[in-house]
C-alpha cells in the first residue's frame, strides 16, 4: 500500500484525502489478511484514482455533444483487475497512462454516432486501443518472466480465463 501512494501522490498529491474510503477499506481487509476483498479494492482503489486525474486533466481531444457511442463503462476497472492479477503492484507504474487512457474513453464514448461516416469515430476508437494494448504489452513485459520463473502463469491464466467468461455474460 505504501508503494501504491508514493506512486499515487506523483499524480495527485491529495490521493490520501481523495481515496480514504478505499484506502481505509484495504488497509482492514489487508490487516485480516482477506486476499479477495483487498483485491477488488485495490482495482477500484486505482480506478477513483484514475478518475480523479481525469478530472483534473483536460482530455486529449474534446468530446463532441450528441448521442454517444455504446459506453464502455467497465473497461478500464476491468483492465486494473486484470493488472493486478499479473503482479499486485502492476498499476502504480501505470498510473497515468491509465489516466490518458480514461481521457481516450470519454473522447470515445462522447463522440456521435454522425462521426462514423467521417472516420473520426474509428480514429478515436483506434487511439483508446492502441493506448490499452501499450498497457496490456508494459505489464506483460514488466511482470511476464517473472510469472514463468515462480510457475504462477497457469493459475493466472486459469483465473483470467474465468474472469473474460463473468465478463462476457455481463455484456
Amino acid at each position: 500500500m505504501s508503494e501504491w501512494l508514493l506512486r499515487a501522490w506523483e499524480v495527485c498529491p491529495l490521493a490520501h484525502y481523495r481515496c480514504i474510503a478505499h484506502l481505509v477499506a484495504l488497509a482492514a481487509h489487508a490487516k485480516v489478511e482477506n486476499t479477495e476483498h483487498y483485491d477488488r479494492l485495490r482495482a477500484a482503489c486505482t480506478h477513483r484514482l484514475v478518475s480523479l486525474i481525469t478530472r483534473n486533466s483536460p482530455p486529449s481531444t474534446s468530446p463532441i455533444d450528441g448521442p454517444s457511442a455504446p459506453a464502455r463503462t467497465h473497461e478500464i476497472r476491468d483492465l486494473i483487475s486484470w493488472m493486478l492479477l499479473v503482479n499486485p503492484s502492476a498499476d502504480v507504474d501505470l498510473f497515468q497512462s491509465l489516466g490518458n487512457l480514461q481521457n481516450a474513453l470519454q473522447c470515445l464514448n462522447a463522440a456521435p454516432a454522425a462521426l462514423a461516416a467521417s472516420g473520426e469515430y474509428d480514429r478515436r476508437r483506434s487511439d483508446f486501443l492502441g493506448m490499452k494494448a501499450e498497457i496490456v504489452l508494459q505489464v506483460c513485459f514488466r511482470y511476464g518472466l517473472h510469472l514463468l520463473r515462480q510457475r504462477k502463469h497457469k493459475m493466472v491464466a486459469r483465473v483470467m480465463l474465468e474472469q473474460s467468461k463473468a465478463l462476457l455474460m455481463r455484456q
